[in-house]
């Protein structure tokens, strides 16, 4: 397929989706429409989820939020948030009556908090998820269609070193060029530049932490690859030193984005670089205190999330487990070229940071980096475990921390083993030393965040990330 014809039709495609349509519209509203606009997606959602959803109905009912089909947001603070401890015990509770005709789907998250959750969505969802995905791409100047090269680190998930023939021809119709980060060394990061040589990507999209050990990779080598457009950073907290040495690298602008699976993405940072930007249409988002106050902007807080597109199982005030500020309301863009170039959002609320997800690598014996994605996404299916957290004290060791909900150690043990054993020898190296340990809970960090992943292992001075040659 010509260049020039993808952009074509991905510009074509934007002009006949309805939720992209949607999305540019919202995007000139003053915050006041804005405002009004969320209250009426957050009102319908709610009748939906007490007139469709027996569990939602006496908890809606129960906080006074939804009584006799009349809504009051008066009420609505005071709903107990959702957790994803409930959620991944009775799933079924928080899912509606009637599936048929909503192209249902299950979607499996550990997350980044080691919690594996099922969520139940549906087609409508699925648009809504690839408007908004475009939407942020537009952030950056980026039109459908377009070079984009991936650095993606979920291999056992997402991408795959020999994906399925429908998965290649996806990627080669939206122009895009996959690469594996589950395992990192030198080898495979010159790789990463010699097809960003070739492909000359328009904008480069990774995993923060991946992306940050191939910044790092380039500046120690003086290695440069051809400026894309923008870096898009996502799945992990970008540090200000971390976005120095991609920005130097790529000699191009970085743009974080955050979101998970249950809910796709909900927030992305703009050509403004004065927050990121929370699609109204798609996401509540809350931020609040220890006592379940509103932060005022500024202020660290747990997130609370409502997606308004998900209808097959509405996830009110869910709790992701992440902590993040509000930006200041002042300043906000003023500007919006919904027809080109990059796509100012006028008044949608705007996070100043995301500051609770970390993900690290484990280190292989021969110092290659192995990205967790790798390694968590196989507990994903784990049944009556609450919580994990993979420790690697040594480059061939291992340990396996569990939570229980309602196993015995013995059957989560032989789990364990069954799931790890294989995948663990072969992006370490060798034979690893495996064990599980049976906890009553898993210690957070100081930002009340669950690391899913802890390495232990000192890095040697062959490791990609060992020096900081960056600025």
């Amino acid at each position: 397929m010509r260049p020039r014809l993808r952009p074509m039709l991905g510009r074509a495609w934007q002009a006949t989706s309805r939720e992209q349509q949607l999305l540019l519209r919202a995007a000139v509203l003053d915050d006041v429409e804005v405002r009004r606009l969320c209250e009426l997606r957050l009102r319908v959602l709610l009748r939906h989820a007490w007139a469709s959803s027996p569990g939602w109905c006496a908890r809606l009912e129960a906080a006074g939020v939804v009584r006799a089909g009349r809504v009051d947001l008066d009420r609505l603070a005071g709903l107990a948030p959702l957790t994803r401890e409930e959620l991944s015990t009775d799933p079924d509770r928080f899912t509606i009556r009637d599936l048929r005709g909503r192209g249902a789907y299950t979607n499996t998250t550990g997350g980044s908090t080691g919690e594996p959750v099922v969520v139940t969505q549906d087609r409508r969802y699925l648009a809504w998820t690839r408007a908004i995905k475009t939407t942020f791409d537009a952030f950056t100047g980026y039109v459908p269609g377009e070079a984009k090269l991936v650095v993606w680190g979920a291999a056992s998930r997402d991408t795959r070193r020999h994906p399925a023939l429908s998965t290649r021809l996806r990627h080669l119709a939206k122009h895009e060029v996959w690469v594996d980060a589950s395992r990192i060394d030198g080898r495979e990061l010159d790789r990463w530049a010699t097809l960003a040589d070739r492909q000359r990507p328009v904008q480069v999209l990774g995993y923060a932490e991946s992306l940050d050990v191939w910044a790092r990779h380039l500046l120690a080598r003086g290695r440069a690859l051809p400026p894309p457009r923008a870096v898009m950073s996502t799945a992990g907290v970008l540090t200000d030193d971390m976005r120095a040495r991609i920005t130097a690298a790529f000699r191009a602008p970085v743009f974080d984005r955050y979101g998970t699976r249950e809910v796709s993405d909900i927030a992305c940072e703009t050509a403004a670089h004065d927050g990121l930007a929370v699609p109204p249409l798609h996401v509540q988002v809350e931020i609040v205190d220890d006592a379940g106050e509103p932060c005022v902007d500024g202020q660290d807080g747990e997130v609370l999330v409502t997606s308004l597109t998900n209808g097959s199982m509405p996830l009110i005030r869910y709790r992701l487990g992440d902590r993040a500020a509000w930006a200041t309301s002042a300043a906000a863009p003023s500007r919006v070229t919904p027809g080109g170039g990059h796509l100012l959002p006028r008044a949608w609320p705007r996070l100043a940071r995301v500051t609770g997800r970390i993900t690290e690598h484990f280190v292989t014996r021969e110092g290659a980096l192995v990205h967790a994605g790798a390694l968590r996404t196989r507990l994903y299916g784990l049944q009556g475990v609450r919580g994990y957290q993979l420790l690697q004290t040594a480059p061939d060791a291992v340990t396996v921390r569990v939570v229980l909900a309602d196993r015995g150690p013995a059957e989560v043990d032989a789990q364990v083993h069954h799931l790890l054993t294989e995948p663990l020898a072969r992006l370490l190296g060798g034979p690893v030393h495996l064990e599980v340990a049976v906890v009553d809970a898993i210690a957070t960090t100081p930002t009340g965040k669950h690391r899913h992943t802890l390495c232990l292992v000192d890095r040697t001075a062959d490791d990609p990330r060992g020096s900081n040659p960056g600025p």
